[in-house]
C-alpha cells in the first residue's frame, strides 16, 4: 500500500487528482492479471504435453511469457527440428498485439484459464530473453541448438551467444572473480567439469587456488576415468549457475560482449 500511496502522491503533483486516479486503475488492473500468467503457474509437465504439437510460432509466443527455466525445460523437450524454429522465433520477437494474444488464448481455453486486460503492445521476447532462456539450457541441447541455428543463421546464433555466460566464458574472468566463485564450487564438480575442458581453463583454475588444492585437483583428475560426457556437462552447468548467482548479488564481475568497461 505505501508504494501505491507514493506513486498517488507522485502523480497527483503532476497531473492532477483526476488524471491520477484513472492512471493508478490502470495499474492496478494490469497488475492483477498479467498476460499468459496461468503460464507461469503451470507445471512444466502439461505445459510440454500441450505446447509440443502447437506451431513453433505459437509455442515462441507462449515461452515468451513464461518464466526462463519453465521455458529452458519445455524447449529441451521439443523434437530436435523444432527447437530450432521455437529459440529462433523468440529471438526474433519485438511486440505481440493483444488481438494476437487473444487467439492463442482462446485455443487454450479447454487447458487452462486467463484473463487478458492489457490494452496496449506488450515486449515480449527478443535476444535477451532467448539468452537467459539458454543459460538455463543444459549443455547438451544448447549445445546442439547453436550448432544448428549456426547452420541456419550464424549471425542469430553469435548474438546470442555474445549475450550468454557460458563455461568456457570463464577464461575472459578476472582472477579475484574466478577465486571467488571456486569458494563456493563442489570440489567434484570442479574436477569433473575440467575433464571436459581445455588445458588454457585448467591452467586458469590451478593459477587461482593454493597450491595445495592444485596438487590434489590434478591428483582427482589423473584418478578419475571413465567420465560420463553427460556427468561432465552437469558439473559445468553447476559451476555457471553458481557464478551467475555471484554476479546477480554484484560478488564477481562478467564481462560481456566486451563491452563493460571494468574500473580497479
Amino acid at each position: 500500500d505505501g508504494g501505491m500511496e507514493y506513486a498517488r502522491a507522485v502523480l497527483e503533483k503532476a497531473f492532477g487528482e483526476s488524471t491520477a486516479q484513472t492512471l493508478l486503475e490502470r495499474l492496478a488492473k494490469s497488475l492483477k492479471t498479467r498476460p499468459f500468467e496461468f503460464v507461469r503457474k503451470s507445471n512444466v509437465r502439461n505445459l510440454i504435453s500441450f505446447l509440443q504439437h502447437e506451431r513453433p510460432q505459437t509455442i515462441a509466443l507462449i515461452l515468451s511469457y513464461a518464466d526462463p527455466d519453465q521455458a529452458s525445460m519445455v524447449i529441451s523437450e521439443l523434437p530436435k527440428e523444432k527447437q530450432i524454429k521455437v529459440v529462433e522465433a523468440i529471438a526474433r520477437m519485438e511486440s505481440a498485439s493483444p488481438d494476437a494474444i487473444k487467439i492463442v488464448e482462446a485455443s487454450l481455453k479447454k487447458k487452462f484459464e486467463s484473463v487478458l486486460t492489457t490494452a496496449d503492445f506488450t515486449t515480449i521476447g527478443g535476444i535477451d530473453y532467448i539468452a537467459d532462456v539458454m543459460n538455463h539450457m543444459d549443455r547438451a541441447n544448447e549445445k546442439y541448438i547453436f550448432d544448428e541455428l549456426g547452420k541456419e543463421n550464424e549471425e542469430l546464433a553469435d548474438t546470442i551467444r555474445k549475450k550468454m555466460f557460458v563455461f568456457e566464458d570463464i577464461v575472459s574472468m578476472d582472477n579475484r572473480s574466478i577465486q571467488r566463485f571456486i569458494r563456493e564450487c563442489d570440489v567434484k564438480d570442479i574436477v569433473y567439469a575440467l575433464k571436459g575442458s581445455d588445458d588454457k581453463i585448467k591452467e586458469l583454475v590451478f593459477a587461482n587456488v593454493s597450491t595445495r588444492m592444485a596438487e590434489s585437483i590434478r591428483s582427482d583428475l589423473e584418478i578419475t576415468v571413465n567420465v560420463r560426457l553427460r556427468d561432465v556437462e552437469e558439473a559445468q552447468q553447476r559451476i555457471v549457475g553458481v557464478i551467475r548467482r555471484l554476479e546477480e548479488a554484484g560478488e564477481l564481475i562478467i564481462v560481456k560482449s566486451g563491452k563493460d568497461e571494468i574500473i580497479a
